[in-house]
């Protein structure tokens, strides 16, 4: 008997990577710009699906780009949680398809790095 054919992805990047997955980036990015640069230049938390997601997330001022890489995050540093943030240090996070096993602590580092009024953005 045959092996049976999965088809479940192996993991999110290759998809996020792909070309279907272009439009959507585009489509975010042209959302989330305009958003981000009305804010004062302001330190900024961008985590992303993939590392292409990052080539052209620069809203100003100061930020820290990360996307997912095996158990951790690499980008402008390489991280696991908790993040390398002090508390209240950004006035705006960005995540980007960050469907993980360590979402509910992911947002509680969202929660704990944003500045009180800050902005938090999920797609």
């Amino acid at each position: 008997m045959p092996a049976l054919q999965s088809t479940r992805q192996a993991s999110q990047t290759p998809w996020f990577d792909s070309e279907p997955a272009e439009a959507l980036r585009v489509l975010e990015r042209q959302l989330l710009l305009p958003q981000l640069s009305v804010l004062p230049t302001q330190p900024w938390l961008w985590i992303a699906p993939s590392a292409a997601w990052l080539d052209d997330a620069q809203p100003g001022g100061r930020g820290l780009r990360l996307f997912r890489q095996g158990q951790g995050y690499a980008g402008d540093t390489r991280c696991a949680l908790p993040l390398p943030l002090a508390n209240e240090s950004v006035n705006a996070v960005v995540l980007q398809h960050v469907t993980t096993g360590d979402a509910d602590q992911l947002l509680d580092e969202c929660e704990r790095v944003l500045m009180p009024g800050g902005h938090l953005w999920l797609s």
